[in-house]
C-alpha cells in the first residue's frame, strides 16, 4: 500500500513540475508583454528549481538573435 502511495505522490510531484514548466515557458514567450509582473514570476520559478523547456531555451536564443517566431 505505502507503494501505491509513493507513486502517486511522485505523479503529483511530476504533473505540478510540468505545469510549471510550461508556465515558466509561457512566460518566457511573453517576456515583453507581461512586463515587470512576468519577469518576476519567471525569477521565483527558475529560484524554486524549474527549468524551461529546450523549446523555449531555443526560443531565447533565437530572440536574442533578433528572430521574432513567439512559439516557445
Amino acid at each position: 500500500m505505502q507503494g501505491r502511495q509513493d507513486r502517486g505522490q511522485s505523479l503529483v510531484l511530476e504533473t505540478g513540475r510540468g505545469r510549471a514548466r510550461h508556465l515558466l515557458d509561457g512566460l518566457i514567450a511573453y517576456r515583453a508583454e507581461l512586463g515587470e509582473l512576468g519577469r518576476e514570476l519567471e525569477a521565483l520559478l527558475r529560484a524554486a528549481g524549474v527549468t524551461p523547456s529546450s523549446r523555449a531555451t531555443e526560443f531565447l536564443q533565437d530572440n536574442s538573435l533578433g528572430h521574432a517566431d513567439r512559439t516557445p
